[in-house]
């Protein structure tokens, strides 16, 4: 036997702390770096980490005695003290490790002593004995020749530690169980043998230790990776140096279950392997070099909606396949004859309809070596596919919703904030009209004005509908009566060359919905109609109905989150217009998206954030050129249809008294409000941001009979400076000012109390009528 090669040693010179930590990092061995006077930590490399199974962080702040059992502290430093002195200036030693589950191996120490440049330090270099003395040995030339042969051996092989480390695998063994080889290296015979049978196996290594019996022939289940049962024949033996010293166990082993599998196929009758095509889970089938099929079994019959095998014997196979994939099947199947097996997915006609398809075509060949049929193997995996089609669908309706929410929170903020702009613009407008004489050029000016405000205010409406903080006041409504009520203006709101017709149904359920609001939804949904049809004659449908929704027709629609299962009430407006492309019909309400040459492309986008906040939904169909389909859903409502009534009328000229405490971040509504106020009578006292309203509140608390509190505003918001001034006095009369709605304010107010709600830009008639209404209480 040729002489063990030595490994070569690293040595270490004296450098700085962060040349030691590179050096240290790239030596191929367990190393570390450790402080002289307290033998803490300061490196270790990543082999170190790998052999204990401590973390980098975990073995910073350890000292050597941690994982060296057999030292005492006494010990220790008696073994270092020499290197103190400098002589020598290097130590070799051997000692056992222990890792962090508590297991141990033997190893070499090579131990020096450095400096970082301000300390001393001590530097670690480790050497595995095992894994040294299995290098050494395959340095050598006949056992050069034995480490290829383990490497390339057609059965598994591995070398095992007398801890039961997996310390050399080969490719075969690694295909056996399903591991890659550096993944199967950092296990135990435990890790890999079922738990039932791991004793055995350990005590078959302790009689190999102990010189009971020479080898260990045992038929065991280990584990595959994927976790399923396999059954080996494993035949281990112990390997011993020449002075007869063990050194590690060499294992062989072998997938017994596939050897049995194969005699068992060998032995089997023509009958028996029929009867085991037959009752296959999955679909197996002949086909003849014509391509014609020969046979197929139960599953497949199944699988092709048919009970009777002659319904598809004799059928050529591309005639099954479905018309856009014979191509692609085609070229596959010229490979199978060829002698190549064909693996590939396709579409396939069914007596149940188009399924898809996973086949493999494997060529059987005779005794020449000759192709003579194809063996197929085929799966229906439609199931699966649906599962991926439905996991995109839901992908596609979560971002959408989540684009939807991300635009109705930058409408709804663009929208508050014009309402602000506006309440100064309207105010002062109104505020102007009332100075000037009704017949002169100023007071018709300052109208326009006042109009053009207006409009501007609708489009920020508009826009708060769509983020679903507009204007609501719900009540019980017939959807067909409201219709048949705007039947006069919608007429006059669509092109001369359309004709309106209607559908409604009867005795509908009521809903529960904003009159004012759904006109809106109807006039939009119209008006796109009319435009739809342009200067061609066209139909206009209105129909009205009830229908059961199910989850399937739900997810249809342009949102369905949150939506409950359950009868709904529909309006329908249908057009026999231009048709939406696809690629458009996703983006159409998107704010400001439009196709027409004017428009704001807010009116859709109004329609969903109102439908929104309906607790509803909008089912949307169109074709090019056969044109389009809005259906809105509404949820039944159990209340019973509203009363009309009037409203009493409210009388401008009425004149309050007392002191009002105006709050609000915006400098110019505090002006208007403040002349508004003073023109009603009340003297008036002012602040900037919330914080500041407490304190003049608290001043003031006994003269305030009225506080105007804007929403939103610094320091304090409105409903924070609300319950301030609750604390301060109960009984304070507070009308909350805000460009979102009321209801939105409300739902973003967890306040309790509040006397009356304003909503931005507003006239001074309609302040008037709030503070009126919440001063008479």
């Amino acid at each position: 036997m040729k002489p063990v090669a030595t490994i070569k040693r690293v040595e270490i010179p004296n450098a700085t702390i962060g040349e030691l930590s590179d050096t240290v990092r790239n030596i191929p061995n367990e190393a570390y770096i450790f402080d002289a006077a307290t033998l803490q930590f300061i490196h270790a490399n990543g082999f170190a980490c790998r052999n204990l199974g401590y973390s980098a962080e975990e073995l910073i702040g350890m000292t050597p005695l941690e994982i060296k059992p057999e030292f005492t502290t006494e010990s220790f430093h008696d073994l270092i003290e020499p290197l103190r002195s400098g002589r020598p200036n290097k130590i070799v030693y051997k000692a056992l490790h222990q890792r962090k589950d508590r297991s141990t191996y033997t190893v070499e120490v090579q131990l020096t002593m450095g400096t970082d440049g301000s300390r001393p330090v001590f530097i670690a270099v480790v050497y595995d004995i095992v894994d040294r003395k299995f290098a050494a040995a395959e340095a050598g030339g006949s056992d050069n020749r034995f480490a290829v042969a383990f490497d390339h051996a057609p059965i598994g092989m591995a070398l095992v530690a007398f801890d039961g480390r997996l310390l050399k695998v080969n490719q075969a063994i690694c295909k056996i169980l399903g591991y890659p080889e550096q993944a199967l290296l950092g296990k135990t015979l435990q890790d890999i043998t079922d738990p039932k049978e791991h004793d055995i196996h350990i005590d078959h290594l302790n009689q190999m230790l102990s010189g009971k019996i020479r080898t260990s022939h045992m038929e065991m289940k280990f584990k595959h990776k994927l976790g399923k049962d396999l059954y080996v024949l494993t035949i281990m033996s112990l390997v011993r140096d020449e002075q007869d010293k063990p050194l590690y166990f060499i294992s062989q082993i072998q997938d017994i279950g596939e050897r049995i599998n194969a005699e068992l196929a060998l032995q089997q009758s023509e009958e028996r392997y029929r009867l085991l095509i037959e009752n296959a889970p999955i679909c197996i089938h002949e086909i003849d070099m014509n391509g014609y099929l020969v046979s197929m079994n139960k599953a497949g019959l199944v699988m092709m909606g048919t009970e009777k095998e002659e319904a598809v014997c004799g059928v050529h196979y591309l005639n099954v396949v479905a018309d856009e994939d014979v191509e692609h099947v085609k070229v596959l199947l010229k490979s199978a004859y060829a002698g190549t097996p064909s693996f590939f997915e396709y579409k396939v006609k069914t007596g149940s309809g188009v399924r898809y398809f996973d086949s493999c075509f494997i060529p059987i060949k005779n005794r020449a070596g000759s192709v003579e049929k194809l063996m197929g193997v085929t799966q229906d995996f439609t199931g699966r596919k649906q599962l991926e089609t439905d996991r995109l669908a839901l992908e596609r309706q979560m971002l959408h919703a989540q684009k939807l929410e991300s635009l109705g929170i930058l409408a709804g903020g663009i929208a508050h904030d014009f309402n602000n702009l506006l309440t100064s613009i309207l105010g002062y407008a109104d505020l102007a009209g009332t100075e000037v004489d009704p017949d002169t050029v100023a007071r018709e000016y300052i109208n326009e004005v006042v109009r053009g405000t207006r409009r501007a205010a609708e489009l920020t409406q508009q826009m708060l509908a769509y983020s679903g903080k507009g204007r609501f006041v719900t009540q019980p409504l017939n959807i067909t009566a409201l219709v048949q009520e705007m039947s006069r203006l919608l007429k006059v709101s669509i092109s001369k060359k359309c004709v309106l017709k209607t559908d409604f149904a009867a005795d509908l359920p009521i809903i529960e919905a904003d009159a004012t609001q759904v006109h809106q939804i109807i006039m939009n949904l119209i008006i796109n109609a009319s435009d739809s049809i342009g200067d061609q004659s066209g139909i206009i449908t209105i129909s009205t109905g009830i229908m059961e929704c199910g989850k399937s027709y739900l997810s249809q629609t342009s949102f369905d989150d949150d939506l409950s299962i359950g009868q709904y009430i529909f309006l329908e407006v249908t057009d026999t217009g231009c048709g939406i492309s696809a690629d458009v019909q996703h983006k159409i309400f998107d704010p400001f998206f439009t196709t027409k040459t004017s428009g704001y492309g807010l009116g859709l986008a109004a329609v969903l954030g109102i439908v929104r906040g309906h607790k509803g939904t909008i089912h949307l169909t169109s074709e090019m050129g056969e044109g389009t389909s809005f259906r809105v859903l509404f949820p039944v409502s159990d209340q019973p249809a509203a009363v009309d009534g009037t409203e009493e009328a409210e009388t401008p000229a009425w004149q309050g008294k007392g002191v009002v405490l105006l709050v609000d971040d915006e400098a110019s509504i505090r002006k208007l409000a403040r002349i508004m106020m003073k023109k009603m009578g009340f003297t008036v006292l002012t602040a900037s941001d919330g914080r500041e309203g407490v304190d003049v509140f608290r001043r003031e608390a006994g003269k305030i009979d009225l506080v105007v509190l804007d929403m939103t505003m610094p320091y304090l918001n409105g409903e924070e400076a609300f319950r301030e001034m609750r604390r301060i006095r109960p009984d304070v009369r507070t009308i909350l000012s805000s460009g979102y709605s009321r209801n939105n304010a409300s739902s973003r107010s967890t306040a309790k109390g509040l006397a009356g709600f304003i909503q931005k830009p507003y006239r001074f008639d309609e302040l008037q009528a709030v503070v009126r209404k919440v001063m008479d209480i």
